[in-house]
C-alpha cells in the first residue's frame, strides 16, 4: 500500500490536478531547514495520531486535503473539490485492483499474527529517508528572524522563488523493532483500556478458562511525562526490559490476538514502547506509578510467544 501510494497514486493526482483542473499540488510538509530549503521537505511524522497515517495502519488508502491558507476562499473550495474528485476517479478506475490489494494486506496481517517469525517486528524507533520523486516547491525567498522565545525562524519576503529538485523525506524506516507476538494478555481489568480498543474496531476476547502460557513481560524502570500538555494530556514514555516467563492467566483475563485484520494497529496500541500507543496517552499511568515502592512495576500487558489453546469469547462493546 505504501509503495502504491508513492509510485502510482501520488504521480496520478499531481498530473491530473495540473492537466485537468489547472491546480498545482504538493505533498504535505515543511522545509526541514529554512536556511537551506533545498535540503528537504518533510511531513509531520509517522505517528498514527495523524489521521492519514492511522488509516494506513488499518491497511487502507488515505489522503490529506489541506488548501493553501492564503488563497481566496472560493479557490480553496474548488481546490478541495477537485482533489477529492481526482482521488475518487482513480479509485473508480482501479477499483478491482485496489480492493484486491487491501484484501491481500488484511490476509497477510492475519497470517503474520497467526504465526510470527523472527523477522516480524513492531517498529519502536524510526529513521527517515527520501522517496525517489523530487519536488518542485513554489515559495518565497526566506529571511531569518528571531521568533517566540528567542528561537530563529524563517519569514517569507515578498520575493517569490521556485525551489527545484527538493527531496521528500516521507519514507520512515525501522531503527529498532521488538518481536510481534501472537497476542496480548491484558491483566488490568480496566474498562477505559478495553473500550478504547473496541472503539477502534479491534477484536478483544476474554478467557472463559484459565490458561498457562509462555509470555514476555515488561519490567518498567522509568516513566517520563512530557513537560507540555498535548491535547489535554501530559503524554508518557516508559523504559524497561522484557523477560520471558511462564505465567497463568485466570478466567476473565482479556486477550487480543494479532491474527486479525487490525493486528498491526492492536500491536501498536498495546506495545509499551511505541511512540503513540495507549501508554503514551496515559491509559496505563495508574499501573506504572511507583508511589509505594521503588521496585520496577510490571506493565499489565503480556506478549504471547508460543501457541497455546485458549478458550475465550468475544467481548461486545457497550454502546
Amino acid at each position: 500500500i505504501l509503495s502504491y501510494m508513492e509510485t502510482t497514486l501520488l504521480p496520478y493526482v499531481t498530473t491530473r490536478m495540473r492537466d485537468t483542473y489547472g491546480i498545482l499540488t504538493i505533498p504535505h510538509g515543511d522545509f526541514m531547514n529554512v536556511r537551506e530549503p533545498e535540503s528537504g521537505w518533510v511531513p509531520l511524522g509517522p505517528e498514527p495520531r495523524y489521521l492519514s497515517n492511522y488509516v494506513g495502519m488499518r491497511n487502507r488508502l488515505s489522503i490529506l486535503n489541506e488548501q493553501y491558507p492564503y488563497a481566496e476562499f472560493e479557490d480553496r473550495v474548488r481546490g478541495a473539490y477537485a482533489l477529492f474528485l481526482t482521488f475518487l476517479d482513480h479509485l473508480y478506475e482501479n477499483k478491482d485492483a485496489i480492493v484486491e490489494m487491501v484484501s491481500e494486506a488484511d490476509r497477510q496481517t492475519i497470517a503474520r499474527g497467526a504465526n510470527p517469525t523472527a523477522s516480524d517486528g513492531i517498529v519502536v524507533e524510526y529513521g527517515v529517508e527520501a522517496i525517489a520523486e523530487l519536488l518542485t516547491i513554489r515559495g518565497y525567498e526566506m529571511e531569518i528572524v528571531e521568533g517566540f522565545g528567542g528561537r530563529s525562524m524563517g519569514r517569507p519576503t515578498e520575493q517569490t522563488r521556485t525551489y527545484s529538485d527538493v527531496p521528500y523525506f516521507s519514507r520512515y524506516t525501522p531503527e529498532r523493532t521488538v518481536p510481534l507476538p501472537r497476542g496480548y494478555f491484558i491483566t488490568a481489568q480496566d474498562e477505559a483500556v478495553i473500550d478504547k480498543l473496541l472503539q477502534h474496531g479491534i477484536t478483544v476476547e476474554r478467557l472463559t478458562e484459565s490458561v498457562t502460557a509462555t509470555v514476555q513481560s515488561f519490567s518498567v524502570t522509568a516513566v517520563t511525562p512530557s513537560s507540555r500538555s498535548n491535547q489535554g494530556h501530559y503524554t508518557s514514555t516508559i523504559e524497561g526490559e522484557f523477560s520471558t516467563e511462564e505465567r497463568e492467566f485466570p478466567e476473565g483475563t482479556y486477550y487480543v490476538s494479532t491474527a486479525q485484520a487490525l493486528g498491526n494497529l492492536a500491536a501498536f496500541m498495546l506495545e509499551p514502547e511505541t511512540n503513540d500507543g495507549l501508554v503514551v496517552w496515559n491509559y496505563f499511568d495508574r499501573y506504572l506509578a511507583t508511589q509505594w515502592s521503588n521496585a520496577p512495576q510490571t506493565y499489565p500487558v503480556f506478549k504471547q510467544i508460543e501457541a497455546v489453546n485458549i478458550v475465550k469469547k468475544t467481548v461486545e462493546r457497550n454502546r
